[in-house]
């Protein structure tokens, strides 16, 4: 008998004989749930196309500890996103549901005839909701909002102090954060996509626009092209064809200078759609649109608009405060952050954890996180942290990692909000259309991960008895559609939810 037959034999009976094994312990199981249920979650993760794939995932009852399945639940995976789960909840315990962010607009000049004679100094915070998002009607539409508004609000207060001109500069203080746009191990093809924005101490507008597209008038020729907001300092070309109906869609941005450049192509009938990108230097930008707002609402301005750090000092002699802006409270941002998995407001919130009064860093931060962790019971081996938003693959959790940081939350004071904040399954947030139409719908609280070869999903469920699990499933290294990932984790949680 040919090698390659008798290998192939060996294979089919081992498979018979665990299924007849799998069988027997559903079948001894029916008086144990522990036993049927784990048996049954075999069956989603041996799933024979993410054979080559690395599973991990854990999963804990709340209420009695009892470990209900386990599955490579110590080794270290790329988390994506559910590292998010770690950011909001050391913000949670360390900074506090209700923390500000405060940005005081200051001057040395003088207030004379309806003019300041000096310079407008912005002080920042690291502010992320200076945007669109936290003046529209439905926070998780960018574009529901008026990425102006706070401006506008700002050069009506300015006026209310009888400042219609300033003889001076606007100048932007940014030393509270370590100056660097981009995280560790962020992937430098994803940087012009909004999804990678730089971050830092003066933020506007989440550092990113929306480019509106649309089809050509014919086949053949370009696809429309048009910034929102509109920028005066950055442009868009287009170089996308408009393309036979049948075709796939195909959208590539790079930048060069201060113009965006589309390239692909676009099915024609597809209709308006839009793509987010990155803009450069969110320092500059805060300051140029700041100045542009302002000129637009009757304030004119002599100088020029500046960077501190192009100056000798930040502060000037006889500083004083004009105003100071107040941010949402930080559990509208987290909710925020998780609901729409927000990866600027997250790496803004993890360099606060820092605990140097400026120039705070990652590095800061990790040692924060790792002393929080040590506190949760994780082990350091358990873990490896780049960045506060999982946009980097050199972050590195383990199932139970996830876990014990969900069991802590689960009894923090705050648990019952912190785990509200997460997306629903079928409700909100990144699962709002995840086990719609099934048993779990409604019954799950997680957070997403999403990275190429990396789907991960963690948070809390809540079983037809009325029993509370803890859950963590990551996947790593997998080469099926992205959709075969979440489809099995569904799967599982629909087992769960008949704990």
């Amino acid at each position: 008998m040919p090698e390659t037959v008798f290998n192939m034999l060996i294979k089919r009976i081992f498979i018979a004989v665990i299924v007849h094994f799998t069988s027997l312990l559903v079948l001894s199981g029916a008086d144990n749930p522990e036993i049927e249920i784990s048996a049954k979650m075999e069956q989603v993760f041996n799933d024979p196309s993410f054979q080559r794939a690395f599973w991990g995932v854990k999963v804990v009852s709340l209420d009695t500890g009892q470990v209900i399945y386990e599955r490579n639940a110590h080794k270290l995976f790329v988390p994506a996103s559910n590292m998010k789960i770690l950011t909001a909840a050391a913000a949670l315990c360390l900074l506090g549901e209700d923390y500000v962010f405060r940005t005081p607009v200051t001057t040395s000049g003088k207030i004379s005839g309806g003019v300041l004679r000096g310079d407008l100094i912005v002080t920042g915070s690291g502010d992320p909701t200076l945007s669109a998002r936290f003046t529209g009607s439905n926070r998780s539409n960018a574009l529901s909002g008026d990425p102006w508004a706070v401006f506008a609000t700002w050069a009506e207060d300015l006026k209310k102090l009888n400042i219609h001109r300033i003889d001076g500069n606007i100048i932007g203080n940014d030393h509270l954060f370590e100056q660097v746009d981009f995280g560790d191990g962020w992937s430098w093809d994803d940087l012009n996509y909004a999804c990678s924005a730089g971050f830092g101490a003066l933020q506007f507008n989440e550092t990113s626009a929306y480019i509106e597209i649309q089809p050509g008038r014919k086949i053949g020729s370009s696809a429309e092209a048009r910034l929102i907001p509109r920028l005066e300092s950055m442009g868009v070309e287009s170089f996308l064809e408009t393309v036979n109906p049948e075709c796939e869609m195909e959208v590539t941005v790079s930048r060069e200078g201060r113009r965006f450049l589309l390239s692909g192509q676009v099915p024609d009938g597809t209709g308006i759609f839009y793509q987010t990108v990155a803009l450069p230097s969110p320092t500059r930008y805060f300051l140029d649109m700041l100045r542009e707002t302002l000129e637009k609402n009757g304030i004119s301005i002599t100088g020029k608009t500046m960077d501190c750090d192009d100056l000798d000092t930040c502060h000037q002699v006889g500083e004083r405060v004009l105003f100071t802006h107040v941010s949402p409270p930080m559990k509208d941002i987290l909710s925020l952050l998780l609901e729409v998995s927000q990866n600027q407001y997250a790496e803004t919130i993890f360099r606060l954890l820092d605990k140097k009064e400026k120039e705070k860093s990652d590095e800061g931060a990790v040692k924060t996180m790792e002393s929080l962790l040590s506190s949760m019971g994780v082990p350091s081996d358990a873990y490896e942290i780049s960045d506060g938003s999982g946009l980097s693959r050199t972050n590195l959790l383990a199932p139970d990692t996830i876990i014990r940081v969900l069991q802590y939350m689960y009894r923090h004071d705050r648990g019952q909000q912190f785990m509200e904040m997460l997306p629903q399954s079928g409700v909100k947030g990144s699962i709002k259309g995840r086990m719609t139409g099934t048993r779990a719908s409604e019954r799950v609280y997680a957070k997403t991960g999403t990275l190429s070869w990396v789907r991960a999903l963690s948070g809390y469920l809540k079983t037809e008895k009325g029993e509370i699990l803890a859950f963590s499933m990551l996947v790593n290294n997998y080469n099926q559609p992205r959709q075969s990932a979440e489809y099995l984790q569904d799967q599982a949680l629909e087992i769960l939810v008949g704990y």
